[in-house]
């Protein structure tokens, strides 16, 4: 049964105020982070890689949120909203400790903008989550109907999605530490060519997994075989170059590969439960059921 219309009118509400918070948020990171940048070709200070650094990282995170509020509002995705919410909150974690515990120095402006404004959203953020993830599960039956294995199919190919998403990003954050502070000759074309290669990665398992197209599940599979060499490779250069030290500790780049890392192999396990989900299923395809419902909706 549907929720009553009233409640409709309220959800529609309650996103509409999480997508403007969400991207005032970003726009107000975006921009301090931009500055950041700027300063960091101008200034004469010792640690100006360490700021070019942070503002790009800053850069792609205030894209990234924004991206997964507007992703998840728009698909109605609760496990997409559930990472961007635990997202905030380590965020928030990470500007604390600059701004309080950290050794490298007196917080710049701009993370001060970060604390502020991340501080400030949190609250928010947590009421308008949880009150539109309760609300998204009213349309996974109007997606794939109400069949339970339907349903579990579905909910783990949302997940799928969201990791994916996920993991390029991580690797994002990774390359830019890479590019900044562990320079070496063919270090930016190994980025490049890497994350060309990744991109196409996502983009084949995303259309793969969503198609159930077998050859195309299983080169997803074959394709990762290439990532976690491609992981330690970093790992390596972050551990035996010492001439990034007195501007950017060993162990934040350890966490961020562990993290790439981490984040790479629940992909991969999530993405083997979804290859099994559809080799079960038989005759019962997720795709064409979508596709069954989506013409059922167009058509009422």
């Amino acid at each position: 049964m549907p929720p009553p219309r009233c409640c409709r009118t309220r959800d529609q509400l309650y996103s509409s105020l999480f997508l403007s918070i969400s991207t005032l948020h970003g726009l107000c990171v975006l921009v301090s982070a931009i500055i950041m940048f700027i300063t960091s070709f101008t200034t004469t200070a010792p640690d100006f890689l360490r700021m070019r650094a942070y503002g790009v990282m800053f850069i792609a995170t205030s894209i990234m949120f924004v991206f997964f509020a507007w992703d998840s509002t728009w698909n109605e995705d609760a496990f997409e909203m559930a990472i961007f919410l635990i997202a905030t909150v380590a965020t928030l974690g990470i500007a604390i400790y600059r701004v309080w515990f950290s050794t490298w120095g007196a917080p710049s402006a701009d993370l001060w903008v970060l604390f502020i404004m991340t501080a400030l959203s949190l609250l928010p953020y947590i009421f308008l989550c949880v009150r539109l993830m309760r609300q998204f599960g009213w349309r996974i039956a109007s997606i794939v109907g109400c069949d339970a294995k339907i349903q579990r199919m579905y909910r783990y190919y949302r997940i799928l999605v969201a990791l994916i998403k996920l993991d390029f990003f991580f690797h994002v954050i990774l390359a830019v530490i890479a590019a900044f502070f562990f320079p070496l000759d063919l270090e930016l074309l190994a980025i490049g060519l890497g994350m060309t290669y990744f991109f196409l990665w996502c983009l084949l398992g995303w259309y793969g997994f969503s198609r159930e197209k077998w050859m195309l599940m299983v080169s997803f599979f074959l394709g990762s075989i290439v990532t976690p060499p491609y992981i330690v490779y970093k790992l390596y250069r972050i551990l035996t170059d010492t001439s990034h030290l007195e501007s950017f500790p060993v162990w934040v780049g350890c966490v961020s590969v562990a993290i790439t890392l981490l984040a790479h192999i629940a992909c991969l396990a999530v993405a083997a439960k979804c290859y099994l989900n559809v080799k079960r299923a038989g005759n019962d395809s997720l795709w064409q059921t979508r596709q069954y419902f989506s013409i059922q909706q167009t058509e009422q």
